[in-house]
């Protein structure tokens, strides 16, 4: 066994370790968050039958919850975009990291061939999807890489800080779960959808965040009835009040 691989061996033990002696509790407080509106530009995710945009709705959202937040005076709060505009979606965890936030939330609206398909659900990464539908959406919302630059790498180049952030991240994975139940919580008592409870899959734009990380699903636009809700403001305002709510709730405010 090389020298490198011994110490990934003993820092895979070290987190495990972490891992097992967590709490319930968070071990941090939440103050920076970085809020993510999905799509945008060119990309406008997807279209409902009567013309709604997914780009649209998801930046409603979170510029509401920006908003809101700020009102708070307890939190810094940033976006990686807050207009019509197109951020790969290496860029939006890059912001988040570099911003050093203590959560992230991506803001999605679902849709699927099945115009009866409904409700909301909130998701967090892990290696392996929960189900096919949540593989299905995973793969939808990383498409968009194709549009993205990937990072040029010499040959023989040996990524040693990649290595054992795959281990590091678990502990953000663990955090990220105990986050997307207080948000789906909010959710399914709050709003008039499905709930559809907490999933898991392997989404780009949360594999490389360094903190607890979010993908929120809150309806279907290819429902012509999610649509319409999606579409006025008063029903924008519960989604915000339901993700507001979790964030003070886990941030002990």
């Amino acid at each position: 066994m090389s020298p490198l691989e011994k110490q990934a061996q003993q820092e895979e033990k070290e987190m495990l370790r972490k891992l097992r002696d967590r709490t319930d509790a968070l071990s941090f407080q939440v103050e920076r968050i970085v809020l993510d509106p999905g799509h945008g530009g060119f990309d406008s995710g997807a279209v409902g039958k009567n013309g709604l945009k997914e780009k649209d709705v998801t930046l409603a959202l979170a510029n509401g919850l920006f908003d809101k937040l700020k009102r708070k005076n307890q939190f810094q709060v940033f976006s990686t975009r807050d207009d019509d505009y197109y951020v790969p979606l290496g860029e939006r965890t890059a912001t988040a990291n570099q911003r050093k936030a203590d959560l992230f939330v991506s803001f999605h609206i679902n849709a699927a061939e099945n115009r009866k398909a409904s409700g909301s659900e909130t998701y967090y990464c892990s290696e392996t999807a929960s189900n096919e539908e949540a593989a299905r959406l995973a793969a939808f919302e990383n498409s968009v890489l194709r549009f993205d630059e990937e990072a040029a790498k010499k040959p023989g180049f040996l990524d040693i800080e990649g290595i054992l952030f795959e281990f590091e991240r678990k502990l953000y994975w663990g955090d990220s779960k105990q986050f997307a139940h207080k948000f789906q919580g909010r959710f399914g008592t709050q709003l008039e959808l499905k709930d559809r409870g907490v999933q898991l899959a392997n989404f780009y734009v949360l594999r490389q965040a360094k903190m607890p990380a979010l993908l929120l699903e809150t309806g279907f636009i290819s429902n012509p009835d999610e649509e319409e809700l999606l579409g006025q403001e008063r029903f924008r305002e519960k989604i915000v009040d339901g993700a507001f709510g979790a964030i003070l709730e886990m941030s002990g405010a």
